[in-house]
């Protein structure tokens, strides 16, 4: 006879225990994220994939309503982008020196290799660091539960909190839809139910990622287009300047307009978090069995409510076994309001993303103009003879004169990030001009807003001085070094423009008296049924 299951076990079985590398679930433009009904794949040509392990390096935490191709770009960004960019450089000192040694010619298409590194170690670092590094093994349900028998598939689903207990990180990859679903929220409430564990989690909205993807190629198309149309400033003919130019028209005229576009729902996505998260309720989630009426739409079998496990393992956590009332499903929607809302907060209520990340993707999407840096260097200052030559008598002043050219390439990066932090501000804006005008209207008419202030703030001032000094002059590093200090406050915590503003409500409840033991008097019991029940 089948013993009924009465809820959620956190210890699993070690044959249960089986991870994948995260190269997997980059693999194949991303087809193991496909929705139910697009996914294809023969799960025995998969699972040869899998691995036993103890301990997850990350859980892969996401709705699957959410298009795979959102859910490769987050993943590339939060786990690829540094790899990305320290090679993309060093391609790019590589390819500089070579150019300068004239081993290959010293020429603008040479700058496609750091270009070219960039993009593929954004998606493909991997499985190129499984080469000589150890794989990050991570959870993802659909490689990771067995699919081939239904009681060990049915273990699996049941025992995510064991999962989630041996896992070192939860990526969540969100969407409008992660907090209305039982087992996405069920996921990170599991996870949070231990003190300390805020600081384990990564949150990134989906549509983030693919934004900034499209911002760094806007960017370099424009940096590709000004380049050739200063190169050939004394000699270019009305071909040149018309390819030229058409290309910045496309890219402003055309391009701007759908990553305002997107950036505004971006937005708009983010800013609705804290009314649903104010309002969450356990009981009025969505799950896949009461969807369909407790039948498999395929086959027409029964299927278990996860409902009912999910909420008898809440009054597990939360509960005492003689409660008869919701009290355990009320504690746990005002975790969800309240710890739960106010670690979403700090990692979406800014930029979602570390400083340092920006600066990775500022870096690495400049590491082509760094190969034309070095090959000047090597060649040295006006090698005609006319010019800076003159001028740079001594080896000091060489030295400046390199300096100067340093300051130019970093400055490029400064822009950017400029740039990006400007392009965020504009995006709030659209969604509060929404009220008074259309979401099409403003894509066409705000990018606007974007280029006059980076020209004016970030580029204007450090070029005019260059300009307007010799090549043995430092000026230039006052401009430059003021555009670091607006960057770095605009990036600070206290002067970043918010996604989403700190709601008052909630921190009232944080700070109430009534609430705040609760949840110290929770947390020791939580610790003591770790201690006493989840340990494996």
């Amino acid at each position: 006879m089948k013993r009924a299951l009465t809820s959620l076990p956190s210890d699993l079985s070690p044959r249960l225990l089986q991870g994948v590398p995260l190269s997997i679930c980059l693999s194949g433009c991303g087809q193991h994220w496909s929705a139910p009904s697009q996914y294809t794949d023969d799960f025995y040509a998969t699972r040869r994939f899998c691995r036993r392990t103890e301990y997850f390096d990350v859980f892969l935490s996401h709705d699957w309503g959410t298009s795979r191709f959102l859910k490769l770009c987050s993943l590339a960004v939060m786990f690829n982008v540094r790899a990305a960019s320290i090679l993309s450089i060093s391609v790019g000192i590589t390819v500089g020196l070579l150019r300068a040694f004239g081993i290959i010619p010293d020429e603008k298409w040479t700058e496609v290799f750091p270009l070219a590194a960039f993009y593929s170690l954004l998606f493909f670092w991997q499985h190129l660091r499984e080469l000589f590094l150890r794989p990050l093994v991570v959870f993802l349900d659909r490689l990771c539960i067995a699919q081939h028998d239904d009681k060990l598939k049915e273990q699996g689903i049941l025992g995510l909190a064991g999962f989630l207990d041996r896992s070192n990180i939860l990526a969540v990859l969100w969407s409008p839809r992660y907090f209305k679903r039982a087992w996405c929220t069920y996921e990170l409430g599991t996870f949070l139910r231990e003190p300390g564990k805020e600081k384990s989690v990564r949150i990134m909205p989906v549509k983030l990622a693919p934004t900034l993807i499209a911002f760094c190629v806007c960017w370099q198309v424009i940096g590709f287009a000004a380049d050739t149309a200063s190169e050939y400033f004394n000699e270019s003919g009305p071909k040149e300047w018309l390819l030229v130019g058409g290309t910045l028209l496309f890219v402003i005229f055309c391009g701007a307009p759908v990553y305002m576009y997107i950036g505004m729902g971006l937005i708009r996505d983010i800013e609705a978090l804290p009314e649903n998260l104010n309002n969450f309720k356990i009981q009025e989630a969505e799950c896949f069995c009461c969807a369909n009426n407790h039948r498999n739409p395929c086959t027409g079998d029964e299927l278990t409510c996860d409902r009912r496990l999910i909420f008898r393992t809440l009054k597990k956590w939360y509960g005492t076994p003689d409660d008869d009332t919701e009290a355990h499903l009320e504690f746990f929607n005002d975790f969800v309001r309240c710890r739960l809302s106010r670690t979403i907060r700090q990692t979406v209520g800014g930029y979602t993303l570390p400083l340092k990340q920006y600066l990775y993707i500022a870096l690495g999407a400049n590491a082509p103009n760094l190969a034309d840096y070095i090959s000047r260097i090597g060649a040295g200052p006006c090698p005609s003879g006319q010019g800076c030559a003159e001028v740079l008598a001594s080896d000091a002043d060489r030295v400046v004169w390199a300096c100067r050219g340093l300051i130019g390439w970093t400055s490029v990066s400064l822009q950017m990030l400029f740039g990006i932090w400007v392009s965020i501000a504009t995006w709030k804006m659209g969604v509060r001009l929404m009220r008074y005008c259309s979401r099409a209207c403003l894509a066409l008419t705000l990018p606007y807003l974007i280029f006059p202030w980076v020209l004016a703030v970030a580029w204007l001032p450090i070029r005019v001085t260059f300009d307007l000094t010799s090549c043995d002059s430092l000026l230039p590093v006052i401009p430059f070094l003021g555009l670091l200090t607006i960057t770095l406050c605009l990036f600070s915590a206290g002067a970043s423009p918010k996604m989403i503003a700190p709601d008052i409500a909630v921190n009232e409840m944080l700070k109430s008296k009534s609430l705040k033991p609760a949840w110290e008097a929770q947390d020791v019991q939580n610790v003591a049924h770790a201690t006493t029940q989840d340990t494996f």
